[in-house]
């Protein structure tokens, strides 16, 4: 087990949840370029390429969770290679998905199994930044919200939120946990790893 780090990451339209660590899909996959990932075999896959937004905070051999907007159907894959900024090669995937900007192109979750999770919002954020459990979390509701992260101005210490510690038997998904607030606003996050 160890910690993991990521970046800044940033909320990038407000009223739309995010993955807490994730991207999206900005050209989609087809149903043509799944079959050819199968080309030789019905059983065996050939990696198949994803454009995303930004595929650093991807490594090999992280879980993926695609979902897509509107429906929410999700696909679970895994990550065979993070070949440049923009594009993941990964494994599983036996459905098309849509692409294109923020909300119209698939969310692509990091899915790695954690032990802990925490956030921290960012200084200087001009409004709440608000954690739950999935991309249909509301707000004003509260339906799936889990906590909100008010906003402290430049130069105080942040508000944060965390995950108890679980055991390796009680592991959780990364890809649970959905974010939104203020566009343009920021937060940091980092799991216990497994």
């Amino acid at each position: 087990m160890a910690n993991r780090a990521f970046k800044f990451l940033t909320i990038q339209a407000g009223g739309t949840p995010q993955p807490v660590v994730g991207s999206w899909l900005t050209t989609p996959v087809t149903q043509g370029a799944v079959d050819a990932s199968y080309a030789y075999s019905d059983n065996v896959q050939s990696p198949l390429l994803l454009e995303v937004n930004d595929s650093s905070v991807f490594q090999k051999g992280d879980y993926i969770n695609v979902i897509d907007p509107g429906t929410f159907l999700a696909e679970r894959g895994q990550v065979y290679s993070v070949p440049d900024a923009t594009h993941l090669r990964v494994y599983g995937l036996k459905n098309p998905h849509p692409g294109g900007a923020y909300g119209t192109g698939a969310w692509v979750a990091n899915g790695s199994f954690a032990q802990s999770l925490y956030i921290q919002s960012k200084a200087g954020n001009t409004g709440p930044l608000y954690i739950g459990t999935g991309p249909q979390m509301d707000s004003s509701t509260g339906e799936l919200l889990m906590t909100v992260l008010q906003f402290v101005a430049a130069g105080t210490q942040p508000y944060e939120f965390s995950t108890s510690r679980q055991g390796l038997a009680n592991t959780e998904t990364l890809s649970q946990y959905w974010i939104d607030g203020t566009t343009g606003d920021g937060y940091l996050p980092s799991i216990g790893e497994v």
